[in-house]
């Protein structure tokens, strides 16, 4: 019959104790079947080995008795003497034919039965025969293992044999080979191998091109390179020694506009000198003379504090400018100025007229500057107006940023450089892609007075004629005045 114990979430404890009453259970059943034997014995015959308890003389029956109560007591030493856990598991190895008992799962609990006979869980074995089930289940892998492996090597010699159309090894043909099969199988063999030869030549060619293509774009690109790489060496040491003399030029260029930038002072004497030249404004000494100028003390005294420069005095110190830019030692713009009287006869009566100015430029070709620097007079106010043959633009610079004027002032040069060019060159300028460049009153220094105007034109013409930066203001005109006086006195602009 067949039981099933500690079936469901019933622990080892539980199992164990049920086991140990049914051993019990057990054991009693067999001491009734012993007593009801000894009761139900049947008298001994004379020819017997064995003699009843009614026959038997009385140290008979009391070494039976004793036979008996030993037998009681060594059964329960059996009970008392063995430990629940290793009675149970002597039991078990006898009853477990008759017992099916759920396996261990990884947690050490119990499942029911249902889970023990799910497919792909291993099902529960006894204590005694755990060692002997791992052996044989090893054993049974090992041996599956060699099947997969004896079936792997036998679908690769099918297949073998199937690409090159010959009987496979396992399977030899029974019925001998004619003649004509056999020299059909060798000629499919050289055909194949015909192919294979075929093929093998085609990748290695291929190959080989690909191999040369990489190659030769390498050795291009190598070539190239070192073609480059020469070329600029060359085109490097034949301009390197006027790169380094135009570095040297500039780096002594901004040590100078650095000097001017700071206006180093006059100093004590000079000061004294130019205050004495223009605190004379009644005399006709003549000072100096140059560009067909007489420069007379009443002329300089202009360039006191609060008074308007006269145009003598600013036509002078443009004449100082421009032989400053023939005889300078630094690289500066090629300029040319025209005189404060240009514009005023190139607009005279309020429009324009070439004719008025056509023989200003007689002995100069003003296409071989770089600039042409304009002073122009509007009435009650000096400006300053450039031609930038270089860059290609028209520029004008009002120190009381006057916009609109500025604008119409470029549109006359406009026409004028046009008409220059028609006139001189017999060639047409075209110079409608030229920028008009008129700052506003916050991109270039403003006056913030009503008779500094004529100083600001000659600065602005200064320092445009070099490249420098527009870096003076309003406080460095009393400065202006006193060095313009003293160059003017000694004929040039001091660095």
């Amino acid at each position: 019959m067949h039981r099933y114990i500690g079936v469901g979430t019933a622990s080892t404890k539980e199992v164990e104790k049920k086991l140990l009453a049914h051993s019990r259970s057990h054991w009693k059943s067999d001491e009734v079947d012993e007593k009801a034997h000894l009761k139900h014995t049947p008298p001994a015959t004379p020819n017997s080995h064995h003699t009843s308890a009614a026959q038997a003389s009385p140290n008979t029956i009391n070494k039976t008795r004793n036979k008996t109560n030993k037998r009681k007591v060594s059964k329960q030493h059996k009970l008392t003497a063995y430990t629940p856990t290793k009675r149970v598991r002597t039991f078990t190895e006898k009853i477990t034919d008759n017992i099916k008992l759920p396996r261990r799962t990884e947690d050490h609990n119990f499942i029911d039965k249902n889970q023990a006979r799910q497919p792909g869980r291993t099902p529960f074995k006894p204590f005694g025969e755990h060692k002997s089930t791992m052996a044989s289940q090893q054993n049974k892998e090992s041996s599956m293992q060699k099947l997969l492996e004896e079936e792997k090597k036998k679908q690769q010699t099918l297949e073998l044999a199937f690409a090159t159309n010959a009987q496979p090894e396992d399977e030899p043909s029974n019925e001998p080979e004619s003649e004509e099969d056999i020299l059909a199988r060798k000629l499919n063999s050289l055909l194949t191998l015909r192919e294979r030869s075929m093929i093998y030549m085609i990748d290695h060619k291929l190959h080989h091109d690909q191999v040369s293509r990489e190659m030769s774009s390498q050795l291009i690109t190598l070539t190239t390179d070192e073609m480059m790489e020469e070329i600029i060496r060359e085109e490097v040491l034949k301009h390197l020694p006027q790169v380094i003399y135009e570095n040297m030029l500039r780096e002594v260029s901004q040590a100078i506009v650095q000097e001017q930038h700071s206006f180093t002072p006059l100093g004590p004497e000079k000061t004294r000198t130019a205050v004495d030249l223009v605190s004379r404004p009644n005399s006709s000494q003549v000072i100096c003379s140059a560009f067909g100028i007489d420069m007379k003390r009443s002329d300089l005294a202009c360039l006191r504090r609060t008074e308007w420069l006269n145009d003598e005095v600013i036509n002078f110190y443009l004449g100082l400018c421009i032989e400053r830019c023939d005889n300078s030692l630094v690289p500066v713009p090629k300029c040319h100025f025209f005189t404060t009287f240009f514009y005023t006869k190139l607009v005279e009566k309020g429009s324009y007229n070439y004719a008025n100015v056509r023989r200003w430029t007689k002995k100069v070709d003003l296409f071989s500057k770089d600039k042409v620097i304009i002073p122009i007079h509007l009435g009650v106010h000096w400006t300053c107006a450039v031609i930038n043959l270089r860059d290609s633009r028209f520029e004008y610079y009002d120190s009381m940023g006057g916009v609109e004027r500025g604008k119409q002032v470029l549109k006359d040069l406009q026409k004028y450089i046009q008409d220059e060019c028609k006139d001189k060159k017999n060639k047409v300028l075209n110079t409608g892609g030229w920028e008009m460049y008129v700052p506003d009153r916050y991109s270039i220094p403003q006056q913030e007075n009503s008779h500094d105007c004529g100083v600001f034109a000659c600065k602005f013409a200064d320092f445009l004629s070099r490249d420098l930066d527009l870096s003076f203001k309003q406080s460095d005109m009393a400065y202006f005045r006193n060095r313009m006086a003293c160059e003017i006195m000694d004929k040039r602009i001091y660095q």
